[in-house]
């Protein structure tokens, strides 16, 4: 099976939401997407890569898209691979923490009552 037809397969059966910033961070996101891949089989292997590279694109909705564009302009995105455009997404969208903040909220976190210890310990992660 050529790339081309690969690729036509991909996009007709693979199905993902649009990354939407508002809704969830993008780490979590590319791991769903890449979990979805793989059920496919189409997570590793040269044969599948710009099928990965296509669907990325087809899927990660007019924002994210945007920002690959612009970022790479005057190149087409098309012809970066799915880990030059994977690693400029969360690049992109990394969350910036203040150490300081997080120190002080690590601080001011208390068990609540209703909460269980383990409970405790993951939200002060």
């Amino acid at each position: 099976m050529n790339a081309n037809s690969i690729r036509r397969q991909a996009v007709q059966r693979f199905r993902f939401e649009r990354f939407d910033v508002a809704v969830e961070e993008f780490d979590y996101y590319i791991q769903q997407f890449e979990t979805e891949l793989d059920l496919h089989n189409l997570l590793q292997g040269n044969d599948t890569a710009d099928a990965r590279r296509d669907l990325l694109l087809f899927r990660i909705g007019p924002d994210a898209f945007k920002v690959l564009v612009d970022h790479f302009r005057p190149d087409a995105v098309n012809t970066k691979t799915y880990v030059d455009l994977k690693r400029t997404l969360q690049s992109h969208f990394k969350k910036d923490t203040c150490v300081i903040a997080e120190r002080v909220k690590f601080t001011l976190r208390h068990r609540k009552e209703e909460e269980t210890v383990t409970q405790f310990l993951i939200s002060l992660r």
